[in-house]
């Protein structure tokens, strides 16, 4: 009898441990209606960081503990660096996030890990990215464009000079070639919000430079800049103004873009020659 007490209670226990695991309460699921998309902001561009902007269409605030963006071209996670956050209903929110390394073996094939609490209970959904102004593709193609360049030459805005006095401003570029075998051409430089490339007096939106270089140099770039236009809401509310896009050819890639943000120094001096070029206060 003794055996089969023990045996009774044994099966007892078992019992009771599967009714107790059965009640406990499922992870919640992420609502349908909570979806996610990828940008940057002007203010991200020269930081490296993108936005994983969460919306919430639902009728409850939804609270996130965590996201990160993996894709397959990154070599590790875009990982949201803060703990907690709240999506009011009907509303969106951008997470911010430092960008990774680039992988440029690798397809962009994005999706986003979200963890979140509903009901005081965690979930975790993996949901697929959208990305209206296909940001990530371009950002890997830029990255690999960039260490193309890299190896032949490292390119480096110095400074900022007025030969004319007042007009253009000329962008001195350093050039110290790898002396590694190879040719970089500088096709083009477009225009930006606040400055316009100009040559022999005719200035444009996108002007033909036709630079080549390889292991012998050149040693300096010179590129002249005018006033996109005399907007002072412009000047006082820039972001990008001072990124200057090139578009440059590489033994991988034809005419790709390839954005140059200048020093600090430098940003000031393109600042200083518009206000004073359309006559705005300093």
């Amino acid at each position: 009898m003794t055996g089969l007490r023990a045996l009774a209670a044994v099966v007892a226990g078992v019992l009771v441990g599967g009714l107790m695991a059965g009640c406990s309460p499922a992870a919640p699921i992420l609502p349908a209606e909570v979806t996610v998309m990828v940008y940057q902001p002007r203010t991200d561009i020269t930081v490296g960081r993108i936005a994983i902007q969460v919306r919430n269409g639902t009728d409850q605030p939804l609270q996130v503990v965590g996201a990160r963006l993996q894709s397959p071209d990154f070599v590790a996670d875009t990982v949201w660096p803060n703990d907690s956050a709240t999506v009011p209903a009907g509303l969106a929110l951008d997470l911010r996030a430092p960008l990774p390394e680039v992988h440029c073996d690798a397809e962009t094939e994005p999706s986003v890990v979200i963890e979140f609490v509903i009901a005081g209970r965690t979930g975790v959904a993996e949901i697929e990215v959208e990305d209206p102004f296909e940001l990530l593709p371009r950002l890997h193609r830029e990255a690999c464009l960039a260490d193309d360049i890299a190896q032949i030459a490292t390119l480096t805005p110095r400074e900022v000079i007025l030969p004319d006095g007042v007009a253009p401003a000329i962008l001195v570029i350093d050039v110290d070639p790898t002396g590694a075998p190879g040719v970089v051409t500088i096709d083009q430089v477009g225009g930006t919000t606040l400055l316009k490339p100009t040559a022999g007096g005719q200035a444009s939106d996108l002007l033909d430079l036709g630079i080549s270089i390889d292991a012998d140099g050149p040693r300096e770039v010179r590129i002249a800049f005018v006033p996109n236009r005399c907007d002072p809401h412009a000047l006082l509310e820039d972001k990008i103004g001072t990124i200057i896009p090139l578009y440059v050819t590489t033994a991988t890639s034809s005419a790709e873009r390839w954005l140059m943000p200048v020093a600090d120094a430098q940003r000031a001096d393109f600042y200083a020659f518009f206000a004073a070029y359309c006559g705005l206060p300093t």
